[in-house]
């Protein structure tokens, strides 16, 4: 499939709006899955592991790794295969940090996360890379959800993002929602609901 990419942050772009708007937090959820998936479809036909994708399919709890044993350590041993090289910012270094303490235990993670958060909208391969379409990325990181629950350990984020806050306090609160698309694709991109229905099952109604 090769659906362009502004098309795509679209779905995630309004998604965000919403809940910035109307504090619809389940429609937010809805998105980040419709966008997650088009974006795994759109990427098929590159090799390798895709970190990005894996994380983003964390906030709906949709994880092909969790049949491994010691999924985790697989995970951060495939990041580091494939990744580190490119790792040359802070807040590269932080994320390392977090991978590598998720799978150690040990103390400090909490630290590190937060200083995700601060520097977050500063990583240009996330805000003008990866989500170069979404301009309100950094109200809804979701790259940092992800991180967040790969974690998977109650932290107290520093952030005056309270939309951000609510988003984690929602995920939390709501741990087995039913994933399904945002909405019906109509015109020139009704294709879509085809594709995601037969590669998914997800039922639209």
């Amino acid at each position: 499939m090769n659906l362009p990419d502004n098309v795509i942050l679209s779905i995630l772009n309004i998604s965000i709006y919403e809940a910035i708007i109307n504090k619809n937090y389940e429609l937010l959820y809805n998105g980040i899955y419709t966008y997650s998936h088009l974006q795994n479809l759109n990427r098929q036909h590159l090799k390798g592991f895709d970190f990005t994708n894996f994380i983003e399919c964390l906030i709906f709890n949709e994880n092909e790794y969790i049949g491994i044993i010691n999924w985790k350590e697989y995970v951060v041993k495939q990041f580091m295969e494939n990744y580190k090289e490119q790792m040359n910012g802070k807040f590269d270094s932080e994320l390392l940090e977090v991978l590598n303490k998720t799978i150690s235990l040990e103390n400090g993670i909490e630290n590190n996360f937060n200083n995700l958060v601060k520097l977050h909208s500063k990583c240009q391969w996330l805000t003008k890379g990866l989500y170069r379409e979404c301009n309100l990325i950094n109200y809804m990181p979701i790259y940092l959800i992800g991180i967040y629950k790969f974690i998977d350990k109650k932290i107290k984020i520093e952030t005056k993002n309270e939309y951000f806050i609510e988003f984690i306090n929602y995920l939390d609160t709501n741990k087995k929602m039913e994933n399904k698309l945002v909405y019906k694709f109509t015109g020139e991109i009704d294709f879509l609901n085809k594709i995601l229905d037969k590669e998914y099952n997800n039922k639209i109604k």
